[in-house]
Parts: C-alpha cells; structure tokens; sequence
C-alpha cells in the first residue's frame, strides 16, 4: 500500500508541512462467480466466449469421461460392429491392396446376391436403431454435463436413467428438426445453414427444463436467436473439430481394412467405428450444453439463479 502527501497548511498541522498518510483501504473485487466441481475444477458461471466454452467442453469432458464414454460405448458399440459384419462381403472381401497387384480380382469377385440383400436389409437396420439411440446418447451426454457444471455427479446409470425418461421427447424433437433441416436444404443447403444454429440446443433444453419436443424446439428457438451468429459459429466450429477429430480417430483403421480386405479387416472397421462413437461423438452435446447455459446467463441472468440457490442452500445448514 502506498502514501499520499497531505498539506497541514490547513489543517493546523505544525508548520504547514505536508504529512504522508496512508489512503483509505480499497474494497476487494469480489470473485467471478463459478461453477463446476471438484473435478472439473472451476468452470464459468457467466457470459463465455468461444474460447471458454470449448475449454469447458473438454474439462467437462474429461471430468465425466466414465459416465459419458460408458453410455456411447453401451449404445453404439453393438452397432458398429454388427455393421462391420455386415460389410465382410464387399468386394468378395478382397483388399485393395491385392486388387492393386492383380487387378484382374476386382472384375471377378463373385458377388451372391442373397448375401448383398442381406447386408443392405442389416446397413438399413442399423441405420435405424442408430438414429433411435442417438437422441438416448445426447440426452444421457447432456444430463451428465449439466449436473457437473452445477456442481453435482452423476453415475452412468443415473445418466441413462435420465435420458431413457427423456427418450420419447428427445427422439421426437429430432425428428422434428430434422425435417425442418430437410426443408431447408431445398435452397441448396444455404437454407440449412441459416436453420441449423436455430436447433443447436433442443436436447439440453429437453433434459434439463422436462420440456415436450415442440416446446424444446421452442425454447432453443427463443434462446438462440438472440445471440445468433455466436451460436451458428460455435455450431460450424464445433462440426469442424468433431469431424476433424472424427476423421483422424475412425479414419486411420478404415483406411487399414479397406487396404487389408473386410473379410479380415472387418475388425478394425468395427474398432474405428466404436472409437469415433466414444471418444470423438459426445463433443457436440457437450458443446451444445454448455451453449445452452451461456445463452440462460445472458438472457435470463441464470448464473444469478445458481448463485441465490447456493446461498440459500449454505443458509440453511
């Protein structure tokens, strides 16, 4: 702390001399408030820009790694490999490797023709169950990181419990936003760019509020087009990571079976497919939940909720 001269002339100090006092104490800054927990460490319980959303993500990420990668894992895992199966016969599961040194096997794989109809009926049933349990995933993705951010934990059975009471709204409200997105791609995919950030945040908003699938789609709705282009940049820069790291994850052991033959690749095909589903597919809902909570702090003043909430919680102890 410093001195400040103060003229006696005044103040019949002896002399008129100036005197050094010490200035009034300043009052300290309160902390920004957080959330988060222990194992996460502190999290932004405020207005977060870019930056601090995806560092959250992937501290949210890895805090609640065991909940979230269990639930991908249970889920996805079964299908990926009943989908590598599936594609054993592809080529008369030659590799391409052999086909580039004889290329006279390419034009004489035998293919049946009852063994191509039964992988395409098995590709179209797993397309489909997985389009049922990729809702599941990001409303059990979107419960374990919302009750982290706020300071709690959650089990992996809690989560999937959470998400499984969810599922008919989740799935619902998927479907809904995925017909509006078909919609807009009828102006040559710009229209789905326009659309796409709109919808960012209807699972979040579905698990965490109990909300219906039309009223989730209404609440992302009102939530985000407040902060608009924020929210379509998160979106597109999200995608780009999560298809990045996709690529890089799934995309090295597909490349090895398609070199090796899917009649011994299948394997790998299966071990990149279920690594992509775990490691690289929840980083969207995570992102997504943490958007969410930025855009009820701005609008809504929710890091003020929080903060009354654990007042009144430490209150009563």
């Amino acid at each position: 702390m410093g001195f400040v001269p103060v003229s006696t002339a005044d103040s019949g100090g002896p002399g008129g001399r100036d005197e050094w006092v010490h200035p009034p104490p300043a009052w300290p800054s309160p902390p920004a408030p957080a959330g988060g927990s222990s194992r996460t460490g502190p999290l932004p319980l405020q207005p977060m820009g870019v930056g601090e959303i995806l560092d959250g993500a992937f501290k949210l990420y890895r805090a609640n790694f065991k909940p979230i990668a269990l639930v991908a894992l249970i889920l996805s895992a079964p299908l990926q490999i009943i989908t590598s199966i599936a594609v054993r016969g592809q080529n008369g599961g030659t590799g391409l490797i052999a086909i580039f040194n004889d290329p006279s096997l390419g034009s004489s794989v035998d293919s049946n023709p009852f063994q191509s109809l039964g992988a395409n009926l098995t590709l179209v049933l797993t397309t489909f169950v997985g389009f049922l349990v990729g809702p599941l995933i990001a409303g059990a993705v979107a419960k374990a990181v919302a009750t982290s951010y706020l300071g709690g934990e959650i089990s992996t059975g809690e989560a999937l419990r959470a998400s499984l009471r969810c599922w008919w709204p989740l799935l619902a409200g998927s479907i809904l936003v995925h017909l509006v997105e078909g919609v807009s791609l009828l102006g040559c995919c710009i229209g789905l760019l326009f659309v796409m950030p709109l919808w960012m945040v209807v699972s979040p908003a579905i698990v965490v509020e109990g909300l219906g699938p039309v009223q989730g789609m209404k609440r992302s709705f009102q939530l985000c087009t407040t902060r608009y282009w924020p929210v379509l940049g998160i979106a597109l820069l999200s995608g780009l990571i999560t298809q990045t790291l996709g690529g890089m994850v799934g995309g090295v052991p597909a490349i090895a079976a398609g070199l090796i033959g899917y009649r011994w690749g299948f394997p790998l095909l299966a071990l990149g497919g279920v690594a992509t589903a775990v490691f690289v597919g929840p980083i969207s809902a995570i992102v997504a939940t943490l958007v969410y909570f930025d855009l009820r702090i701005r609008r809504e003043g929710f890091d003020l909720e929080v903060m009354a909430a654990n007042t009144s919680a430490h209150g009563a102890r």
